[in-house]
């Protein structure tokens, strides 16, 4: 999921080398993994990516990602429409897939949106999960950086809690195909 720290940055948060350690021997071993947001990141650097300081200033609120064409073979995200809404709060990025992953979507601010690593890994810089009571603390907490990054606070949350039940929708029948990937690999 999502959090604070830098995943290019092992200093930022103790645990981080054993999360790209345990992510790393996932994706060897065909476990299934999703990670959102920053456990994209954690995901690509855990694999060989790479992952930086958006050179544009942070991605906030309700926003469109572009399906790529070969997301339509994609095990979870199959039939998705071709520019659905997401929830974006991200300062990094990831700027370098790993070797031999598929870029399954995109945005004009950040090209790997959303990606596949080996069989059953898969990162998605944005979120998916977010209740209306998440973005408000989001905004709350960081309410300096969302006006330093030139955006209302109010109209961000305003906008992106008018976006979540479309985010659901859309996203709720990927997030089931994951966990039913993942319960049939555990049998």
């Amino acid at each position: 999921m999502g959090g604070p720290q830098q995943a290019w940055d092992d200093g930022s948060a103790p645990w981080l080398a054993d999360v790209k350690q345990l992510l790393r021997q996932a994706v060897e071993d065909g476990l299934p993994v999703f990670g959102i947001c920053l456990g994209a990141q954690l995901l690509a650097e855990a694999t060989g990516g790479r992952v930086a300081p958006s050179e544009d200033g942070p991605e906030l609120g309700a926003r469109l990602v572009g399906m790529r064409d070969v997301a339509a073979g994609d095990p979870v995200f199959w039939d998705l429409p071709m520019s659905p809404v997401v929830v974006q709060w991200h300062w990094d990025q990831v700027v370098d897939l790993p070797p031999g992953a598929v870029l399954l979507a995109s945005s004009p601010r950040c090209v790997h949106q959303a990606f596949r690593v080996g069989e059953c890994a898969w990162g998605i810089q944005f979120h998916v999960e977010t209740p209306p009571a998440m973005v408000e603390r989001w905004v709350l907490a960081d309410t300096d950086g969302v006006v330093e990054a030139g955006l209302d606070p109010e109209t961000v949350l305003a906008r992106t809690v008018a976006e979540l039940g479309e985010v659901e929708d859309v996203w709720r029948t990927v997030l089931e195909r994951f966990a039913a990937l993942a319960l049939a690999r555990a049998r």
